[in-house]
């Protein structure tokens, strides 16, 4: 379990930095994250099985729906594979609690762009960072 736990960490430590340095989550690294995490699930001694499952299939799609939609590209969508690997580690309904965790900080810290005048209303923000934490707590 303590095996498990760190390759967890690891995987929200390394979405935090790439996103903070290239403003990219890799989606080769994420879907073998999803992989390792949905084979793991039935001996997390956290989960109970189907739990983490639904966790996933909640996390992600509500991720994805609250980004831009009509920003579609070739890729997944950035922060819905952290958010369904996220879902698939802490299970249903902490995957989604973990998500509205993760969207008071970032707002937070938009906010605190837009009154330094730092920023503008479609300046990015790196979400990476802020799914990682979350995940991690």
């Amino acid at each position: 379990m303590g095996i498990l736990c760190a390759l967890y960490l690891w995987i929200l430590a390394l979405v935090a930095v790439a996103d903070l340095e290239r403003r990219r989550i890799y989606d080769a690294v994420m879907l073998l994250a999803i992989a390792l995490s949905a084979l793991a699930a039935p001996a997390s001694p956290w989960l109970e099985g189907a739990r983490s499952g639904l966790g996933g299939w909640t996390s992600a799609p509500s991720s994805f729906c609250s980004g831009r939609p009509w920003s579609l590209r070739r890729d997944w969508g950035g922060d819905a594979t952290p958010a369904a690997f996220i879902g698939l580690i802490v299970g249903f309904p902490r995957g989604l609690q973990a998500l509205s965790w993760g969207a008071l900080p970032a707002g937070v810290f938009a906010l605190g762009l837009l009154l330094s005048r730092r920023g503008t209303w479609n300046t990015p923000i790196p979400y990476g960072p802020f799914l990682a934490l979350d995940g991690a707590l």
